[in-house]
């Protein structure tokens, strides 16, 4: 994760949340974004093609400036500033830039001229750290750590305190993926002391966030909650919108989290408010930017918590305020969100059919983006190889440069193997890939042969009546048609609990009825769960309707 040292802007990213929330969606389907910025750069933030476009030409107007010699610290400092641009969309292409950048400062060196080597230096330690910064982005970890730690002590021994903070906040972003969260923690404060000392208050947002993302990670709420409302109590006074928005997501996601841990909806009303304070606040910050896919996030954020308080009308008013924008980005992501909370919302208020619809369509576009995932993954392991495959070619061209007669000779050996490598590797990936697509068609048929069998079974056996007035439903359980559906069949108690669950009891409220323990429904409901093949309540309940395990009647 990124942020230059000259940036005026924060790079957020999304970093994956815990999900502790009882009764309600997994973390993954409810979307609680925390950003975590993990990465200092010594170069500035590029943010267009334009820019990268006038460094490539500032480049070649260097070149041409002294034919004859390799370059000078100029061209270091747009090699670097390359290296930075592309490290995210092109990974290969940045290291390439790292590589050069790194090997021309190294030549730069001259014994006995200082001052000249201190501009040297930095630009070499600055290789150093975009160099660590790639690796680490495509998860060669040990790697980055080993570039990180040399461009940290090359910082040390010129006593630049600004590079030392960016390294320290970068090795604790490694620490962080390497899943080492005490020296995570210790790295962040101790950058976090340097930048504060040198009153660098934009970095200091990043590290007061990264810190708090960190507390969130462990389930220290209150830690997490202090370090980020410290965070956004600095970009609120240097108006930092992008920041504004992201930190009170941030704050609002960890109250969320909160919440969920309370027991009874009186208990969860103070901290649902808050929790909506700062999700209305980021949405606030996010009109004004006119950032429509945070825009989306804000709103569906917005809309489940209305939806756990019960405030149904709410929440499917905001979420469909989120479906208005995220079909006209065509943000899918934000789409399967979007449907998953309605569904979730329709189920809570006893609209089975209506949930039963957005289940279906949450569950298509979920296999959709599965699909895409695999895709980029195979795009990613290519980019990856030919990452590799240049930064070895760029090792050898200073030796391939000093011996120039050798040097055609070593090409042309290079590509001959390079080319016979990548036709092999293509030839084995082309394998593999056909391979696994033959076994992923064949265990798809499979797959759909018997959901079109279970299609047929509950298009033959739901009967479903939905009344015109919100009456409450009465279920009865038929065992004996519940045996008949299932390998496993229930007990008598856990079919009396699935009854009590489909009536809307809590936990709680079942337990005092059949007069047993609150963590003895909690085992009946792991089993039901188990034996119905579904993950909570609502999947029971809409599952065990169409198989006529509950018959519903009118009251």
């Amino acid at each position: 994760m990124q942020f230059p040292e000259k940036s005026n802007n924060c790079s957020f990213i999304i970093a994956p949340c815990s999900a502790k929330r009882r009764g309600y969606a997994p973390c993954a389907l409810a979307k609680v974004f925390i950003g975590i910025i993990f990465f200092l750069s010594s170069s500035t933030l590029l943010a267009n093609n334009t820019v990268t476009d006038s460094l490539l030409h500032e480049l070649q107007k260097a070149k041409e400036a002294c034919p004859d010699c390799a370059g000078d610290t100029t061209v270091v400092k747009i090699l670097n500033k390359l290296c930075w641009e592309y490290k995210s969309n092109d990974p290969a292409t940045a290291l390439q830039y790292g590589w050069q950048a790194l090997s021309l400062a190294k030549q730069l060196l001259t014994p006995g001229k200082s001052d000249e080597n201190d501009a040297i230096k930095r630009g070499i330690a600055t290789s150093l750290n975009n160099i660590g910064q790639v690796n680490s982005l495509q998860g060669n970890y040990e790697k980055a750590m080993d570039y990180l730690l040399q461009s940290l002590k090359m910082r040390e021994e010129m006593n630049n305190k600004k590079g030392i903070a960016v390294c320290l906040n970068n090795i604790g972003g490694v620490y962080y993926h390497q899943g080492n969260q005490q020296k995570t923690i210790e790295y962040f404060l101790q950058a976090l002391k340097i930048l504060e000392k040198l009153g660098d208050r934009q970095r200091t947002i990043t590290c007061l966030n990264n810190i708090g993302g960190v507390y969130y990670s462990q389930t220290n709420y209150e830690k997490a909650i202090e370090y980020y409302l410290k965070s956004l109590i600095i970009a609120e006074e240097l108006g930092l919108k992008k920041e504004i928005a992201l930190l009170s997501n941030n704050i609002g996601a960890v109250y969320k989290e909160q919440t969920g841990m309370l027991t009874t909806q009186k208990l969860r009303k103070p901290s649902f408010k808050k929790t909506l304070k700062y999700y209305f606040k980021a949405l606030k910050a996010n009109e004004k930017s006119d950032n429509k896919h945070w825009m989306s996030i804000n709103l569906n954020n917005i809309a489940e918590v209305y939806s756990e308080q019960e405030n149904y009308n709410k929440a499917i008013e905001y979420t469909q305020r989120s479906l208005n924008i995220v079909i006209e980005i065509g943000a899918k992501e934000q789409i399967k969100h979007a449907w998953h909370i309605l569904a979730e919302t329709y189920a809570r208020q006893g609209h089975y059919k209506k949930a039963y619809e957005y289940y279906q369509l949450y569950s298509e576009i979920k296999d959709s983006l599965l699909n895409e995932n695999s895709f980029k993954r195979i795009a990613e392991m290519q980019a990856q190889y030919e990452s590799e495959k240049k930064i070895t070619f760029l090792k050898k061209e200073k030796e391939l440069q000093a011996i120039k007669l050798k040097q055609r000779t070593t090409q042309r050996n290079v590509l001959i193997i390079g080319f016979g490598l990548v036709i092999i590797l293509a030839l084995v990936v082309f394998i593999a890939y056909r391979q696994s697509k033959i076994a992923a068609q064949q265990k798809a048929q499979r797959q759909i042969e018997k959901h079109l069998h279970e299609i047929d079974l509950l298009r033959a056996n739901i009967n479903m009546e939905f009344p015109q007035s919100a009456q409450k439903f009465k279920v009865t359980i038929n065992q004996e048609e519940l045996n008949r559906y299932l390998l496993n069949p229930m007990t008598e108690r856990e079919l009396d609990v699935l009854y009590l669950i489909s009536d809307g009891k809590t936990n709680k409220e079942i337990a005092d009825k059949l007069y047993v323990s609150v963590n003895t429904i909690k085992t009946h409901i792991l089993k039901i769960y188990e034996k119905l093949d579904v993950r909570n309540r609502t999947q029971a309940v809409v599952k065990a309707g169409g198989l006529d395990i509950l018959n519903n009647k009118i009251s």
